[in-house]
């Protein structure tokens, strides 16, 4: 019965992240809560997951057109050894303290997109940012994406919207930096922790499947309806695993 929990809770997933970028965040969640999981193991379990939606959604977007490639190149540079430092610092965290970190992190990106005036403004049409700085996002992303078990674009996705990126872009960018982000964070979470290899399978290939209906959504939607799609469930995720911390500090 488990497995078929999974299998629903992966195609949920994945559908979300071909369409809006931030599916990725209701897995260690719900392994945790709903299913029972160590949050550690969950978040290992949903960081491996990643890696089958990194590439199904890397090949969807880029097919489209939609990978702002010069981006995912120089982030990369970031994202390893972000995600090996992430990794490492969630093994050795207390839970509580992760899920602060998780939910602090939903709320300041969905608040930052939810919060911008200009809802008819012009994306731009080229991405264009100093290369360091994109090292630099590219390490801070990776760090706090292996730590929460998020994979990525729910950190990424807003960000990149609110500096300008078009969020189609945004979400295609954040597609294939998950990929790096999930091969190194697995690979550390095994060496400092623990993976459940058969959850991250289950998870994984229900969650490519779910993409392809994703992306497809997402290619069809307005630019500016996607956008508010993508700030309403960062800021109620947030919201969500918030409650829940300050339920359990309650009681």
């Amino acid at each position: 019965m488990t497995a078929i929990y999974l299998l629903i809770l992966g195609l949920l997933s994945g559908s979300f992240i071909g369409a809006v970028g931030v599916g990725g965040v209701i897995l260690a969640p719900a392994l945790a809560y709903l299913l029972g999981y160590e949050l550690q193991v969950a978040q290992a379990a949903a960081s491996f997951s990643f890696l089958f939606t990194g590439v199904v959604g890397t090949a969807t977007y880029a097919q489209r057109g939609s990978i702002e490639w010069r981006f995912v190149r120089w982030a990369s540079v970031g994202l390893i050894p972000g995600a090996v430092l992430g990794a490492l610092a969630n093994s050795v965290l207390p839970t509580r303290l992760l899920e602060v970190a998780l939910a602090a992190i939903l709320l300041l990106a969905g608040r930052r997109v939810f919060s911008r005036r200009d809802r008819g403004q012009q994306f731009r049409s080229e991405f264009r940012w100093r290369t360091e700085l994109i090292v630099g996002l590219g390490l801070a992303v990776g760090f706090a994406s292996a730590l929460t078990g998020t994979g990525g674009p729910v950190v990424l996705v807003p960000i990149l919207a609110a500096l300008g990126m078009r969020p189609l872009s945004a979400v295609g960018a954040s597609q294939a930096s998950q990929v790096p982000i999930a091969v190194f964070a697995s690979l550390s979470f095994a060496m400092f922790g623990e993976i459940d290899l058969q959850a991250g399978l289950l998870l994984g290939v229900s969650q490519a499947l779910g993409i392809l209906v994703g992306a497809s959504i997402a290619h069809r939607a307005p630019q500016a309806l996607l956008s508010r799609v993508v700030s309403g469930a960062v800021l109620g995720a947030g919201l969500l695993i918030g409650g829940q911390v300050v339920a359990a500090s309650l009681t």
